[in-house]
């Protein structure tokens, strides 16, 4: 693992532990992946956003199919309506 891999994931783990500290959103659940990105769901799990340095995507579920989906880093983006 390269070092700002390792500096990524321990960033995330330390936001997600504030975020859980603080409860200050209660509908939302975020949690840290090992490749240093951050998930996050809310809406009974029927939106999710990935952050990480470079890039992002984001769904949003109805009736257990996406209905938006969008994703973007530092040379691409998409955007699809269902």
């Amino acid at each position: 693992m390269k070092f700002h891999e390792i500096l990524a994931n321990h960033q995330s783990r330390i936001f997600v532990y504030q975020h859980q500290k603080s409860q200050s959103y209660k509908d939302l659940t975020c949690w840290p992946n090992p490749n240093g990105t951050i998930s996050f769901e809310w809406d009974d799990k029927k939106c999710h956003m990935e952050i990480g340095i470079s890039k992002f995507s984001f769904y949003k579920l109805k009736d257990e199919k996406i209905v938006i989906q969008i994703q973007a880093d530092n040379e691409y983006s998409y955007m699809a309506l269902y």
